[in-house]
């Protein structure tokens, strides 16, 4: 199965509104053509006031004021997406994807807001 520029779209939309509820100043970065990854990016010393538990310091090996951004990426395989973010000691497991952008990112979504800590929205 082919993720397509059109089921990244449709991931993304899912996604973004939990990147918003976080609070941490997530930017995201854009789709590359073909779509192999997605990446969001934050504030580091807003994502540790929102998540003080998370390590971000210890992981980079200096202040949060110090850290030029933190990222999370969802790396884009034909029969998986993997999430990967700095400063989370346990990286969710992987899931695979149906082919239905929609579908694929209210589950991607879930499990976001599940490690973000935020009501998922809508």
């Amino acid at each position: 199965m082919t993720l397509d520029r059109g089921w990244a779209e449709a991931v993304v939309a899912q996604l973004q509104p939990v990147f918003d509820a976080d609070g941490s100043g997530w930017s995201f970065q854009g789709i590359t053509d073909p779509p192999t990854a997605l990446l969001w990016e934050a504030v580091p010393a807003s994502f540790l006031a929102r998540h003080p538990d998370s390590d971000i310091e210890a992981a980079n090996g200096m202040p949060a004021s110090q850290i030029p951004c933190l990222d999370i990426w969802f790396y884009l395989e034909p029969g998986l997406v993997s999430l990967s973010w700095e400063g989370y000691p346990q990286q969710p497991a992987p899931v695979v994807p149906t082919g239905d952008g929609d579908l694929d990112g209210r589950t991607l979504a879930t499990l976001l807001a599940e490690n973000l800590r935020v009501d998922q929205p809508g």
